[in-house]
């Protein structure tokens, strides 16, 4: 699955939200779109003639509006920082057969991202339709930036039948585990046992597995302090039930670990069946 992320060049538009001057926090957000995109191999696209050719000022187009180089301006610092977000960007969008595009303004606008936040919510949306384990795992990382996801995991995920009937439900609860757990473990003291009580109230159901721990151990890789990859067998016994709460598919997941994810990510070790 290509993403193709397009900038809306007409949110520059000084008629929309007034003038480029004061709008550095909206481009300040639109730039961690943009770095999100390069740390994850992909470019915001835009159309290099519909970019400089946008009113941002009554008057003032954006390409000479940046090309008024003033080191005593006050919007210089702005400039710049717009400079390196075009930087980062690929010139001259087309469009692709088959790829899910993202649409990115600046600002707030329906319909479009403009900040990591809606710009997530955005990936995780195009999650909720694919229809093969292999792309939906690839895509899992992108996704859900607080997970380490166990090495294989998208192996034992080819087992879930009728997969493309269960995207949605996965995508809510790994988002769940993703944007909320560490919080509620570290709420609880972190007593797994209040913590997953808590997750069980949030989802379909969550529980242990003290049983069956050490069939539970999950290899991750981690880098240490001197760059070097390593990998780690992790417990993951609490679990999140899929389907319905007597099924078979499930996630299983650890609160932390102080190597893999350096004690800030959550461990998703395995999903789909329980294995005995």
């Amino acid at each position: 699955m290509e993403i193709q992320n397009k900038f809306c060049e007409g949110s520059l538009d000084y008629r929309q939200k007034g003038h480029i001057d004061s709008r550095m926090e909206e481009l300040a957000a639109l730039y961690d779109v943009s770095e999100f995109c390069k740390d994850n191999n992909e470019k915001m696209e835009y159309s290099s003639q519909a970019l400089y050719g946008q009113e941002i000022k009554k008057g003032v187009l954006l390409a000479d509006w940046l090309f008024e180089w003033d080191s005593g301006s006050e919007t210089m610092e702005m400039k710049q920082f717009f400079w390196r977000m075009v930087e980062q960007m690929w010139r001259e969008s087309l469009d692709r057969e088959d790829a899910e595009v993202i649409s990115c303004s600046l600002g707030e606008q329906e319909g479009f991202a403009h900040d990591l936040k809606s710009y997530i919510k955005a990936r995780r949306k195009i999650l909720e339709g694919m229809t093969e384990p292999r792309e939906y795992a690839r895509m899992m990382p992108s996704c859900f930036g607080n997970s380490v996801f166990a090495e294989g995991i998208e192996e034992e995920m080819q087992n879930i039948e009728d997969f493309a009937l269960h995207t949605k439900e996965l995508t809510l609860n790994l988002s769940v585990l993703n944007d909320e757990a560490l919080e509620i473990y570290g709420r609880c003291h972190k007593d797994g046992n209040l913590a997953m009580k808590e997750l069980d109230s949030r989802l379909l159901a969550c529980s242990p597995d003290y049983k069956h721990q050490s069939q539970l151990r999950f290899e991750f890789s981690y880098i240490d302090e001197e760059g070097d990859t390593h990998i780690k067998k992790v417990t993951c016994h609490p679990h999140l039930k899929l389907v319905k709460k007597n099924s078979d598919y499930r996630i299983y997941f650890a609160w932390r670990d102080d190597l893999v994810g350096d004690g800030k990510k959550v461990l998703v070790g395995r999903i789909g069946r329980h294995g005995w």
